[in-house]
């Protein structure tokens, strides 16, 4: 007997059922994953169901009218001399649009109606009813004093009702997508489960192969001994080993499939329209475009640190008017979680200190920002104050406190260090990269201050940057610095793509004393940064070839001193969220369209510190639009009742210039000048999309500007139009933009504004 030396090798019938087992259960695996897909598909749209829906939008909304309308009626009860029989029909028809919207028949589809939802409609309903005497279509009474107080005693008894039954849907609704979101979560775990159980099955398949073919190439070693004896057991050999290396790839690709499902679902979850709390768990798109944006600009505030090439710019700054515009820019971001920012400051607060204010806000945005994104329910504060410094120079303290997550002391020894937060899992759910605390220390200590922090983990945490600084006057009351600068005119340059707007900003700089530089859109105006130094930069946010986000960011880019010049947005877009964009761009201020002389000098004001004009302007300043409505243009429903033409536009806006260049401009507006009218007519021959909306903008921009509200509004509700809105729709639509153009036209010529000899539509146009 021939000893062959040859290893035994497993028993074929134990390797067969392992393999068979493994087999099952990477099926049943992959099942379980595909199953889980599915569920997970499923709640993705009926969240986009709920989304489109926005129930608690219109809940909101009947809330915000009736506290309009009771806010009309009680201003005429107080002085009955301000009834405005127009003003109150629109406030009131506006509430009786709203209060449709709330009918449990709509929205019964996504929250289940309760007692507070139809006893509060029927009670709305009814003094719908009685009001209707006064302000229905078949008023039967007249409207007075003593009518609308009548009005206001039905109405006041209502308003906690309305408001609680706004606050009941916000719960609800809350309350389910809570329950979405933690089934969500509750399939994610067990899909990283079961990734885990694959790759581990995987690994003992992959041991059982490898140890199979190698006791196969054992056994062939000791066969090629036995020549043709054993060639046939050798080839079989042979043959297996191959079907397991062939096997072996097709797992490698079965498992390949399954982590990309995984991970496509996860990104098409992320990438979703989904609401704040869910955006705030799965990281939205929006979410992480800002997040790449704060992260290069850490990392560039951070290399420039490094370099020691950041320095501070110290100026006059009105410190109330900066602690505004902080708690502006924040309120979105904490509504949008439904938490409550509190902000309080002591009266001795200093109006006026010396102060690098854009690195001040940047410390404060980044300190706030953080507590709104680690809190998901309760409050955040913001308090400054002010402590007792050397020698009589005031000691400013900013406090941030949040009833978020809290920090252990673990993660407070590490907080700001680059690249570090609170704790891993932290990072993961939250996102970040560790800079910005790091960056806000740095800045903090080159203003002579610190940042300290308390926290306990599920109890919050407080933030307290102590910064020492100089009071200073008022600028204006500076009268020398008023006169050196009085004969200094500034260099802008105005980057707008409607040379109806370019033409009216011009004049009014001009009219100033400055030298204005004209371009027609951002790349153009970059390339003019980049030759020349301007001392401001009024820069249209909306615009062709590169827009104004974009191109400030390239400014800001530019080697120094090119990259300080003061930038200043212009847009008719006076939202929050804009505001936001603004400044995260690296703007300075934010100018509403249509920009007003004083508003313009206002502005001038806060980034020099004086007065600049060569000539006076009134100093009564036109209420913010973000806050008044003036500028803002409205909804497309209410579009039927709004007047042409605003009247206060040629004395507010063009006082100073008079009316001959209020005319002239309209007549360049009705003759298409730029050809903007005609851009968007032109894409109005089918479906909606960024070009259609982007040409509606720039028309909105110059109607505004002039005074055309109602034009403003029929291109606006075209602005709003979604992506694909069907051709017959947008065809329509072009229908009643050429109507409105021919009547606004006719009432600028009652009005007088201008005379029938001022262009009219091209034929071409209809």
């Amino acid at each position: 007997m021939i000893d062959l030396d040859v290893p035994p090798a497993p028993g074929p019938a134990q390797t067969r059922r392992w393999l068979w087992l493994i087999v099952a259960v990477l099926v049943a695996a992959f099942a379980t994953v595909a199953g889980l897909q599915w569920q997970q598909f499923s709640l993705l749209n009926g969240s986009l169901r709920y989304e489109s829906d926005n129930v608690v939008w219109t809940f909101f909304q009947l809330e915000v009218e009736y506290l309009k309308l009771r806010d009309t009626l009680r201003d005429i009860d107080r002085d009955p001399a301000r009834l405005d029989r127009d003003a109150l029909q629109i406030r009131y028809d506006i509430f009786v649009s709203r209060v449709a919207l709330v009918d449990a028949k709509l929205t019964t589809a996504a929250i289940a109606t309760k007692p507070i939802q139809t006893e509060t409609v029927a009670n709305v309903q009814s003094f719908i009813g009685a009001a209707d005497v006064f302000l229905g279509t078949r008023a039967a009474r007249p409207l007075d004093a003593a009518a609308a107080r009548s009005m206001l005693a039905r109405l006041e008894p209502m308003g906690e009702a309305v408001h609680d039954m706004s606050k009941w849907a916000n719960d609800a609704m809350d309350a389910q997508v809570g329950a979405r979101s933690e089934l969500v979560r509750q399939h994610n775990r067990i899909s990283i489960a079961l990734m885990v159980l694959q790759l581990l099955l995987t690994i003992v398949f992959t041991v059982i192969v490898l140890r199979q073919f190698r006791a196969f190439e054992a056994r062939g070693g000791a066969l090629e001994r036995l020549a043709q004896r054993l060639h046939e057991a050798r080839s079989d050999a042979e043959a297996a080993s191959r079907a397991k290396s062939a096997f072996l790839a097709n797992m490698s690709h079965e498992l390949r499939t399954p982590f990309q499902g995984v991970l496509g679902m996860l990104a098409l979850i992320e990438d979703g329209p989904l609401n704040a709390q869910q955006a705030d768990q799965l990281h939205t798109a929006r979410e992480s475009a800002l997040h790449l944006l704060a992260l290069v600009n850490d990392v560039l505030d951070v290399s420039t640190l490094e370099q020691g090439k950041l320095r501070l710019v110290p100026a006059p700054t009105a410190l109330h008017r900066l602690l505004a515009e902080v708690e502006a820019l924040m309120s979105g971001p904490a509504h949008a979680k439904a938490l409550s920012l509190r902000v309080r400051r002591d009266a001795d607060v200093p109006a006026f200190v010396i102060a690098d204010g854009t690195r001040l806000k940047q410390i404060l945005f980044n300190l706030l920002g953080n507590a709104i994104k680690f809190t998901d329910a309760g409050e955040v504060e913001f308090e400054t104050s002010v402590e007792t410094g050397s020698p009589g120079e005031p000691v400013l303290r900013f406090t941030v406190a949040d009833t978020g997550i809290g920090m252990d002391e673990a993660a407070l020894s590490r907080l700001f260090q680059r690249f570090s937060q609170g704790d891993e899992s932290t990072s993961r759910r939250f996102g970040g990269t560790g800079l910005g605390l790091e960056i806000s220390r740095n800045l903090a200590s080159m203003m002579g201050g610190d940042i300290k922090v308390a926290s306990q983990p599920g109890r919050g945490s407080r933030f307290t940057l102590r910064v020492q600084l100089s009071r200073c006057e008022a600028p204006a009351a500076d009268p020398a610095a008023r006169a050196s600068l009085d004969t200094q005119p500034l260099r802008v340059l105005v980057a707008e793509d409607h040379p109806i707007n370019r033409k009216y900003v011009r004049a009014l700089l001009v009219r100033l004393g400055h030298d204005v530089t004209l371009r027609e859109n951002g790349q153009a105006a970059v390339e003019a940064a980049t030759d020349e130094r301007f001392d401001l930069v009024l820069m249209d946010m909306h615009m062709p070839v590169m827009d104004g986000l974009a191109a400030t960011r390239a400014i800001r880019a530019l080697p120094s001193p090119r990259s300080a010049v003061r930038i200043v947005a212009l847009t008719a877009d006076a939202f929050p969220e804009t505001r936001e964009k603004a400044a995260l761009a690296g703007m300075d201020d934010f100018l509403s369209k249509p920009v007003q002389p004083a508003e313009l000098q206002a502005a001038l004001f806060r980034l020099f510190g004086r007065p600049i004009a060569a000539r006076a302007v009134s100093t009564q300043q036109s209420p913010d639009p973000a806050e008044s409505g003036a500028a803002a243009v409205p909804p497309a429903a209410s579009a039927t009742r709004a007047p042409w033409l605003d009247r206060s536009v040629p004395e507010k806006a063009y006082g100073d210039t008079g009316p001959e260049f209020h005319a002239s401009l309209l007549h360049d507006f009705f003759g298409d000048e730029g050809g903007s009218i005609a851009g968007l007519l032109a894409r109005m021959g089918g479906p909606a999309d960024a070009g259609l909306r982007e040409a509606a903008h720039a028309v909105k921009g110059g109607a505004l500007s002039l005074g055309l509200v109602r034009l403003a509004a029929a291109t606006a509700a075209i602005e709003a139009l979604a992506d694909g809105t069907d051709e017959a729709q947008i065809r329509a639509r072009r229908q009643d933009l050429l109507l409105d153009l021919a009547q606004s036209r006719a009432a600028c010529i009652e009005a007088g504004w201008i005379n029938d000899t001022a262009p009219k539509l091209e034929p071409a146009w209809g």
